[in-house]
C-alpha cells in the first residue's frame, strides 16, 4: 500500500473519548458496550496517537478516575457494566451502567473531561 503523505487530523475528543471508556470500563469485572459502532470510530482516532501521548493521557485519566470515584473503584471490580457511547450535541458522554451506581464521563470538543458517580435514580 502506498503511502500518500496525508494525515489524519487528530481529534481530542474522540482520543480522550476512547480513553476513558477503556480506563473506566476496566474498572468492572466486565463491560458491554451498547454502542459498538461508536467504540469502533472512537478506537480507530485512538489508534492514530502518538504512543508517548497515549501513556501521558492514560495516566492523567488514571489519576482524574481515582480521585472522582475513590474507594468505589475497589467495589466495581466486582460488578459488571453496560457502556453507552452517545454524542449529545458536540459533547460526547460515555455512561457505564451497574443498575446500582454508575459512572458518567463528559468530554468536550478539546478534549476536556468530567467524570462523576451517579445513583441510579427509579
Amino acid at each position: 500500500m502506498k503511502n500518500t503523505g496525508l494525515k489524519k487530523k487528530a481529534d481530542p475528543q474522540k482520543e480522550n473519548a476512547y480513553i476513558l471508556y477503556m480506563i473506566i470500563g476496566s474498572l468492572f469485572s466486565k463491560t458491554y458496550c451498547q454502542t459498538r459502532i461508536m467504540e469502533d470510530k472512537l478506537y480507530l482516532s485512538y489508534v492514530e496517537m502518538n504512543r508517548n501521548t497515549q501513556e501521558a493521557r492514560e495516566k492523567q485519566v488514571i489519576d482524574a478516575a481515582e480521585k472522582a470515584l475513590g474507594p468505589l473503584c475497589d467495589l466495581f471490580s466486582e460488578m459488571r457494566c453496560e457502556a453507552h457511547i452517545v454524542q449529545k450535541g458536540d459533547t460526547c458522554c460515555l455512561e457505564f451502567c451497574t443498575g446500582f451506581e454508575g459512572v458518567h464521563a463528559d468530554i468536550d470538543p478539546r478534549g476536556n473531561y468530567t467524570i462523576e458517580l451517579r445513583q441510579r435514580t427509579l
